[in-house]
């Protein structure tokens, strides 16, 4: 899963939830999770201790992946994390 495909899946999501059809799950103070069309999405912003980092994990369905915060997705998925 491309980057660009999150951000509009993100999109989607904020719409749904501006019109009651989508509800975030809190799992914890950074962790938010739902169910969209069939697949389970969990967004979580963590502390990495091997690498003693903060990491944002995304999962959508079997898509997985870390953003570290050197990465250029990471402060936008801070945004995302923060309106959520």
């Amino acid at each position: 899963m491309k980057f660009k495909e999150i951000i509009k899946l993100y999109n989607e999501l904020s719409e749904a939830k501006e019109s009651n059809q989508l509800e975030w799950i809190s799992r914890g103070n950074t962790r938010y999770e739902t169910n969209w069309n069939g697949q389970d999405i969990v967004i979580d912003r963590r502390n990495n201790l091997d690498i003693d980092s903060q990491e944002i994990y995304l999962k959508v369905a079997e898509f997985e992946i870390s953003y570290l915060p050197e990465s250029e997705e990471f402060d936008s998925l801070v945004e995302i994390i923060d309106t959520i």
